[in-house]
């Protein structure tokens, strides 16, 4: 029999046809499980991601007094906003995560559809 014959054979795989119809048997099982996934991986891609975030423009305060707007908001595995505030006549933008700021309004949802390129 084939010299990277698995460890544990069926007891009726006596001989190189008996193995080769095991492989056979094996290799489309693998393929089956593989496509099953590949079709429930695909399914979930194709319903819309969604994600609730304050919208840009959304009026913020951080710190104790600092009033700030959103104008930006970034997902790198978390959502960080960019905050925009006036420290006298100079602009300011900073990063802030979500803990960071206090906000009054409300989040809305916004979503993400995966594209299948056809």
């Amino acid at each position: 029999m084939g010299p990277d014959m698995p460890v544990c054979l069926p007891k009726d795989v006596t001989d190189d046809a008996d193995y080769i119809a095991f492989e056979k048997a094996h290799q489309d099982l693998t393929n089956a499980i593989a496509r099953c996934f590949l079709e429930r991986t695909i399914d979930q891609l194709e319903e819309p991601m969604k994600l609730s975030i304050y919208p840009v423009g959304t009026q913020v305060v951080i710190g104790d007094d600092i009033q700030g707007i959103i104008t930006a908001a970034m997902v790198r595995g978390e959502v960080f906003y960019e905050v925009t505030w006036w420290n006298g006549w100079e602009r300011m933008q900073q990063l802030f995560q979500e803990c960071e700021m206090k906000v009054a309004e409300d989040k809305r949802t916004i979503g993400f559809k995966h594209h299948k390129g056809e």
